[in-house]
């Protein structure tokens, strides 16, 4: 096996998106007050991204943004949902459920033997949740406008378990009254579904894409990134090896194959030149 296919075998995906979508978060070494609303000027050195996608076929008739950048020992989002603030559904107690009135879900995780995630979430009246009881590591400041809420959160890197410069990464919107539910990477069937992520790198593309892949690149901006990573998946479920036919018997025989990744699979079979039905193993 030459070494460009050892660097591609390596990459096995998951995901059901053709593209993975990936931010660089700039570190920033500036000093900033945080719970500003997003009006502190180190808010135009972040990286912004307002590419969302509706969720389940909910419509999606407003826009949503979000900002991220890395201080020395953490990472800081910002969001911004637009709505006229009497379609607002704010939460009925303060320290209730983020879950009965207008809210943010923000998803961190990674695939592979020592896979995990975190679940954070942001309601409109500064409600919060973490799926490990971790509030400590994490402060958030909502703010509401006439035309929306938003919030800025300052994550301490602690929280997160960082393999290969980057973790995974979702910010997905509930809006009650309007039945209106997007998220920034495009999910399948529910919010957890890590593979579907997309991605946060703690560096720049190009370094990120040199570690992974060892190709190395002079420049390299998102779409370049998202294009070339494209090019260098190979699908979980693809038959690397096989299939084998071996140990034969009167009456038996084993068969065996190898796939890209670790998937359910199973077998169909029924006799030769007969039409009667598959059976499956």
């Amino acid at each position: 096996m030459n070494k460009k296919n050892q660097f591609k075998t390596a990459n096995v995906s998951y995901s059901n998106n053709k593209i993975c979508k990936t931010l660089a978060v700039p570190l920033i070494s500036d000093d900033f007050k945080f719970g500003t609303g997003m009006t502190d000027p180190i808010w135009q050195k972040a990286v912004l991204a307002d590419d969302f996608s509706s969720y389940n076929q909910y419509k999606m008739d407003r826009r949503s943004t979000f900002s991220a950048f890395r201080t020395v020992d953490s990472l800081v989002i910002g969001f911004f949902f637009e709505e006229d603030k009497k379609d607002i559904t704010f939460q009925t107690d303060k320290n209730g459920s983020v879950w009965n009135g207008d809210m943010a879900e923000l998803h961190f995780g990674s695939m592979g033997p020592d896979g995990w995630l975190l679940q954070l979430g942001v309601g409109v009246k500064g409600n919060r949740f973490d799926s490990t009881g971790n509030f400590d590591k994490w402060k958030v400041k909502v703010f509401v406008r006439k035309n929306g809420w938003g919030a800025e959160l300052k994550i301490h890197n602690s929280a997160f378990c960082l393999t290969e410069g980057g973790i995974r990464f979702n910010l997905c919107r509930q809006s009650l009254k309007k039945r209106l539910f997007c998220t920034w990477s495009p999910l399948q069937l529910r919010f957890h579904e890590v593979e579907n992520f997309g991605e946060l790198l703690f560096c720049d593309y190009k370094t990120a894409f040199s570690m992974r892949y060892g190709i190395h690149f002079d420049s390299m901006d998102r779409a370049e990134f998202e294009k070339q990573s494209a090019k260098m998946q190979i699908p979980a479920a693809k038959i690397m090896h096989g299939p084998y036919l071996s140990n034969p018997d009167s009456n038996s025989v084993s068969i065996s194959w190898a796939t890209a990744g670790k998937i359910p699979s199973f077998l169909q079979y029924r006799e030769k030149n007969f039409n009667a039905e598959w059976c499956k193993v």
